[in-house]
């Protein structure tokens, strides 16, 4: 994750996807990262967690599941007609 602000690294975290999980990783750099109001340097994230460094704050959701994603399934191919 690129954060536009000086207080971060050009790169501050980042994020593993694979066929299971998704993995955040932060790469060290000040500030720290929180999930759930919990200080983590790498964790797996479940959708509703939320990532907090600095002033910013984002929400994770998974709308569509990894196998979805990779498989190159979009939400309009499920759409019931």
């Amino acid at each position: 994750m690129v954060l536009g602000d000086p207080q971060f690294a050009d790169v501050h975290f980042y994020l593993m996807v694979d066929q299971q999980s998704v993995t955040l990783r932060h790469l060290g750099a000040a500030p720290e990262i929180t999930i759930n109001g919990r200080v983590v340097a790498s964790t797996r994230l479940l959708d509703g967690d939320r990532i907090r460094t600095g002033p910013f704050e984002f929400a994770f959701h998974i709308e569509r599941s990894l196998a979805e994603i990779q498989a190159g399934v979009s939400p309009a191919d499920q759409a019931v007609p």
